[in-house]
């Protein structure tokens, strides 16, 4: 019900879903999308040279889950299975990315992709707003599924990131 900022799609993967926002607050949590085929843009205001609005000429930061084993409220049901960007690590460069907002769609095509230390990553680098051309970065969970970490539930101890950029 929360994802009503547009549509998200990934063509080569039988994609095409709600699109949502959350806001990155001042403790630089980015928050999860409600449920398993939800994908959400990040809207990093508060934080200088992160991110960037789509279309602007900037870095707009997406992700969606690649599993999910939880309640999701909304379908008042228990989920366990594959999240909406569960086939992210198929994508290769060319593959197109289209986000449509506001009636208008921003076609992007992949230039990389790559599995990202969770814990180590270069997140600046990744994430941050300063590009040479209009972009989007796709993040999800991925390599090792570690089942139970000390102080806390079972993760991934990556990300896969995906890097795409805007074409006509």
């Amino acid at each position: 019900p929360d994802a009503t900022y547009g549509r998200f799609r990934i063509p080569t993967l039988g994609v095409d879903t709600p699109l949502g926002t959350r806001f990155v607050s001042g403790d630089g949590v980015m928050p999860n999308p409600t449920g398993p085929g939800d994908v959400v843009w990040y809207d990093f205001g508060e934080w200088t040279g992160w991110g960037g609005d789509l279309g602007d000429g900037q870095n707009a930061v997406f992700s969606g889950h690649v599993d999910y084993a939880a309640y999701v409220a909304y379908a008042d049901a228990q989920f366990r299975g594959r999240g909406v960007f569960y086939a992210l690590d198929l994508l290769s460069p060319g593959d197109v990315i289209e986000v449509d907002v506001d009636g208008e769609v921003l076609r992007y095509a992949v230039e990389w992709r790559r599995l990202v230390a969770a814990d180590g990553g270069s997140w600046r680098d990744i994430m941050g707003s300063d590009v040479e051309q209009d972009s989007i970065t796709l993040i999800t969970c991925g390599g090792e599924f570690v089942p139970h970490r000390p102080g806390g539930p079972g993760s991934y101890i990556h990300r896969d990131v995906v890097v795409a950029e805007r074409f006509q």
